[in-house]
């Protein structure tokens, strides 16, 4: 599968649907990580994440050593990172953004585990505010799709 028909399918990220939420185990950040390494061949650093600790959430989405391979960026692209809040402005959960049916955020949380959601559905569900941002080696690694090299 190339690059472009992970961006218009879901085919791509159907075995990542209903893994279980685990806290400290299998949690946002762990599906942002598998899918960046499974999919595009970079490995971003593990962040232990305590969920039941907000302090500690806060503190990981806003230190700059966890950020600084990210640039924001206005508009979503595939496989972007996606840092979203629970209606106030500090982002507490994160998943990604997928190009397929419209626009769809891939996420894992603790109710249901990693489900793919619109933005009606995730906002009914109090995750709002998407702020996007693209890794610093996301442009290399599309390039590479393009040309036929596989991660």
């Amino acid at each position: 599968m190339t690059f472009q028909d992970t961006a218009t399918s879901l085919d791509g990220i159907r075995p990542y649907i209903g893994r279980p939420w685990i806290n400290g185990e299998q949690d946002c950040w762990t599906l942002v990580r598998d899918i960046y390494a499974e999919q595009l061949g970079i490995v971003l650093p593990e962040i232990a994440i305590d969920a039941d600790n907000l302090r500690h959430v806060l503190h990981a989405f806003e230190d700059p050593q966890n950020l600084s391979c990210w640039q924001p960026i206005e508009k979503p692209e595939h496989l972007c990172l996606v840092f979203f809040t629970p209606g106030h402005h500090r982002a507490t959960h994160c998943g990604l953004w997928l190009n397929s049916q419209g626009g769809r955020f891939l996420h894992c949380h603790r109710k249901a585990g990693v489900v793919c959601e619109d933005k009606p559905s995730l906002e009914v569900n109090g995750w709002c505010n998407p702020r996007y941002y693209k890794h610093q080696n996301y442009d290399k690694k599309r390039a590479d799709f393009a040309q036929g090299v596989r991660v």
